[in-house]
């Protein structure tokens, strides 16, 4: 005859009572592995709520850091670097205008419709929380020309945004380097 003790003392002295004791442990250790962890779709919507949330999160940081402004202050100097490199590798002028007027700038190579006129190689807006301040005769009408030896006609465009945060995109007469700069 099997004999075993229980955890409260008492000894138990048939198989079945043996039997009975490791059943009752048994659903309690089940019932307790159930009970604990979680289930895969509890995971999934809690990581779908972080996601959300830290999407959330980086709208509010980023629109007020001005990210606008030098996206567009990239954009500027990269047509004026493309202008620039294609006016000495392509041997020809390049001319790089914005019309505020219209709100656009636009950059001209060599390439004519059928009537004769100038088709821009590149045309995009500028953004309406952006304003573009030209410091020359024509305060609506900016243009940098860019010739094949890399030397152009020079300039400085002045961007600035609702905030006030200014940015200044210089292109050299000489040697063509544009550069971008914050006020100081």
């Amino acid at each position: 005859m099997i004999k075993r003790q229980t955890r409260e003392g008492r000894r138990m002295n048939s198989k079945s009572e043996i039997q009975k004791a490791g059943n009752k442990r048994a659903s309690r250790t089940s019932f307790v592995s159930q009970s604990t962890g979680f289930t895969l779709v509890e995971v999934v919507i809690v990581l779908i709520i972080m996601a959300v949330g830290a999407a959330i999160a980086g709208i509010a940081i980023t629109s007020g850091s001005g990210l606008t402004i030098r996206t567009f202050a990239r954009e500027l100097s990269a047509t004026l670097r493309y202008a620039r490199n294609h006016a000495v590798s392509e041997k020809h002028a390049f001319c790089f205008v914005i019309n505020k007027d219209e709100g656009l700038y636009r950059l001209y190579g060599d390439k004519v419709d059928e009537e004769g006129s100038l088709l821009p190689v590149i045309e995009k807006p500028i953004p309406e929380d952006i304003e573009v301040v030209i410091n020359s005769e024509d305060e609506e009408f900016f243009e940098v020309e860019f010739f094949p030896h890399g030397n152009t006609s020079g300039g400085v465009i002045e961007v600035q945004n609702k905030k006030g945060k200014v940015l200044f995109i210089s292109v050299n007469r000489l040697s063509g380097k544009i550069e971008v700069k914050e006020r100081e």
